[in-house]
């Protein structure tokens, strides 16, 4: 009897094991399915359409760093068609352009075949792929948007993107604001309370919902002092740009500033104390704090005509403008932009280096200078010449279009 009790207790056990090592290799299998799929970056529906045929759906969406081979193989396209794919929409689309987030679709036919493939940034955006035979055929396919001009009137208060912002002003607006008047205006330093701004712009609509800033028609800013304005116009032979009521043009031969710096830890003078020599010597430049690593644009476009160490310096940029009149300097960078170097061409609003304190520094900033036919100058108060203005043939056309945004200006306060 102890043996049969024995006998019985033993296949229990042996029971509970087989259970057991079951419910371990369903969890690992599940474990297995659930990776696989968030790999997937979208999901796979299949749908009987009659008692003949089946169809396979899989859509997906672009994962940071993937290809779009990658992301179609990983979706479960097979190799060959997924390379086919890519082989005719590399005709109309530049794959250096994907995006994380941008989606695709495609719908396999009952032999397991690639029927149609759709890659879309937009819903109204995007591109159709066909099998015809053994053939891929691309094509875009693009919803025209509907557009109108809305406009929008506000008051600083602390600083213009914190008031546009409390406004639920877009951000994009913002920064195109800022961009317009940059050249005249520096808002980080010279926005003070009650100023005033009026912009009418134009707006992208999709099925009649907003869905894209277009250009900024015209702005108005209004200091203390005088009123700044802007008007966007294309003359008949494609050149576009931003000019003041005058048709002189907004933008200048160099930015008002080729970083978004926090203050000013030290002005252009003759005769400085030096924070780390304790002497007095002259400091022909502006010294710009920001946090390590913000990014230093080219302040005007021109050529590289140093970058390297030079001494006190640290790291070190000096760029020819305008035939050499005019030379701007970038000192104590923690390190130069990729392909920055001696003769490299580079154009206004570039990166060209990240903000630092090599050399002789107490922290991070960037140390400013421009010379003038080899003089210094003090940035800050140095007026760049502005670029060309509207060409005389077409003047009248820009009075009569400035003269139409006033009067939109005037039915909408």
């Amino acid at each position: 009897m102890r043996n049969c009790l024995n006998s019985r207790l033993s296949r229990s056990r042996n029971n509970l094991l087989i259970r057991l090592y079951f419910l371990l290799a369903l969890t690992i299998y599940i474990a297995i399915c659930v990776n696989y799929v968030s790999r997937l970056s979208g999901r796979t529906v299949i749908s009987s359409d009659d008692r003949f045929s089946l169809t396979c759906e899989v859509s997906g969406s672009i994962q940071e760093g993937e290809t779009l081979s990658e992301a179609l193989i990983l979706s479960g396209l097979p190799y060959k068609d997924a390379f086919e794919i890519v082989s005719a929409l590399s005709n109309l689309l530049d794959m250096r352009s994907l995006r994380p987030g941008d989606r695709f679709f495609a719908r396999f036919s009952h032999n397991g075949k690639v029927k149609e493939f759709r890659y879309e940034r937009h819903p109204w955006n995007g591109f159709n792929v066909k099998r015809v035979g053994d053939t891929y055929i691309a094509r875009r396919d693009s919803v025209p948007l509907g557009k109108c001009l809305r406009f929008l009137k506000g008051e600083v208060k602390n600083t213009l993107w914190e008031s546009m912002i409390n406004q639920k002003i877009p951000p994009v607006l913002v920064a195109k604001l800022s961009d317009v008047f940059s050249y005249d205006i520096d808002f980080l330093t010279e926005t003070r309370n009650g100023q005033k701004f009026k912009v009418l712009y134009e707006e992208y609509l999709y099925k009649n919902k907003p869905v894209r800033i277009g250009n900024i028609v015209a702005a108005e800013y209004i200091t203390e002092n005088r009123a700044f304005w802007a008007f966007y116009y294309e003359d008949p032979s494609g050149k576009k740009g931003y000019y003041n009521s005058n048709g002189q043009a907004l933008k200048r031969t160099l930015l008002r500033s080729p970083l978004n710096y926090s203050r000013i830890s030290s002005y252009f003078s003759h005769r400085r104390l030096h924070p780390i020599f304790k002497v007095y010597r002259p400091h022909l430049g502006v010294d710009l704090a920001a946090p390590e690593g913000t990014p230093v644009v080219a302040a005007g476009s021109g050529k590289v005509i140093f970058a390297g160490w030079k001494k006190g310096f640290g790291n070190y940029i000096e760029i020819s403008h305008n035939r050499g009149k005019i030379v701007t300097c970038y000192g104590h960078l923690s390190r130069f932009a990729r392909g920055i170097k001696r003769g490299k061409r580079v154009n206004q609003g570039q990166v060209i280096g990240f903000v630092g304190h090599t050399g002789y520094a107490t922290g991070p900033h960037l140390d400013y200078r421009i010379r003038i036919n080899g003089k210094n100058v003090n940035p800050l108060k140095y007026v760049a010449p502005p670029g060309p203005p509207i060409p005389r043939k077409y003047r009248d056309d820009f009075a009569t279009k400035t003269r139409l945004a006033k009067m939109l200006f005037d039915e909408v306060i």
